[in-house]
């Protein structure tokens, strides 16, 4: 099923339904691949038929759909089709988003990428769960050291993110060479943290960086945009994003923007339990950085 098509008949869902489809959908086993695709184009089967009879329309088990549901993130096929019954009675569908045409002027391209943001954000907000942000905080609070990476310009978050921690008085770098971040990993004792910022899940270098710290008992936090990845996989704790826009060559317009508002989200969480500490480390900070601004 290509992109086109994905978006096509996921508009007949609920968009919290097809933001977790999109996440998990590149990672399914045939079978449930199979199992999916049969629900998403033909949306009223969950309602009309039994679990058994889809199986055999799919051509896939019922522990299959079961399975499947659970990637979702249900705790059943039961819990899935009830939330879709009740998602879909009181929210209209959401149009998908319109992508750049080369007809539109200034204004019409900015108009989508704002809204492709605010979309975007909008689907992280309404699927995220806060219990692996407050896991992610516990760990981050009992940490001597930390280390943020990331690849290409998923490295601007990380960056972001451990120059925010080393201004509150943490041992915090951001490294985006894959010696560098081995060289300070190498350093790091159990219960330090090591924050990845991957959108994929898929990147090769970050891969080899978390199971070295795997192997060292270094908590892993990872943002990014698909809990069955690779990466999130291996993570302790999985902090995901809800990007599914378009691309242009190879790059969601969007993407980011959600990432740095997780990220940002992560640093408040912390500041909220050390207040005072983080004030006072902020403070002497701000008075170094007065040097560098004009009078």
């Amino acid at each position: 099923m290509t992109n086109d098509e994905m978006e096509k008949v996921l508009s007949n869902f609920p968009d919290s339904f097809a933001v977790k489809v999109k996440s998990v959908f590149e990672f399914l086993k045939n079978a449930e691949r199979k199992g999916c695709t049969y629900l998403l184009n033909w949306p009223d089967a969950i309602f009309k038929y039994s679990i058994t009879d889809i199986a055999r329309s799919a051509d896939c088990s019922t522990s299959t759909l079961v399975h499947f549901a659970r990637k979702l993130g249900y705790e059943s096929y039961r819990d899935m089709k009830l939330n879709l019954i009740r998602e879909m009675s009181r929210a209209p569908n959401y149009n998908p988003y319109e992508a750049i045409s080369e007809h539109d002027n200034a204004r019409d391209i900015a108009a989508k990428v704002i809204g492709s943001s605010i979309k975007s954000l909008e689907s992280t907000l309404n699927n995220l769960d806060a219990k692996p942000l407050e896991k992610a905080t516990e760990y981050l609070l009992g940490a001597k050291k930390m280390l943020f990476v990331g690849a290409g310009d998923s490295f601007l978050v990380a960056f972001s993110g451990g120059y925010k921690f080393s201004r509150a008085g943490y041992y915090s770098v951001a490294y985006e060479a894959l010696d560098s971040q081995l060289v300070f990993l190498s350093s790091m004792e159990n219960e330090d943290v090591l924050v990845v910022v991957s959108h994929s899940g898929k990147t090769k270098s970050l891969i080899e960086v978390i199971k070295l710290a795997n192997g060292r008992g270094i908590r892993v936090i990872t943002i990014g945009n698909y809990p069955s990845s690779p990466i999130a996989k291996r993570s302790d704790v999985m902090l995901s994003t809800a990007a599914f826009d378009p691309f242009i060559h190879g790059e969601s317009i969007s993407k980011r923007v959600t990432e740095f508002c997780i990220m940002d989200t992560l640093f408040m969480c912390v500041y909220q339990k050390h207040k005072k500490q983080i004030d006072a480390k902020w403070d002497k900070s701000q008075k170094i950085l007065m040097l560098n601004k004009l009078s």
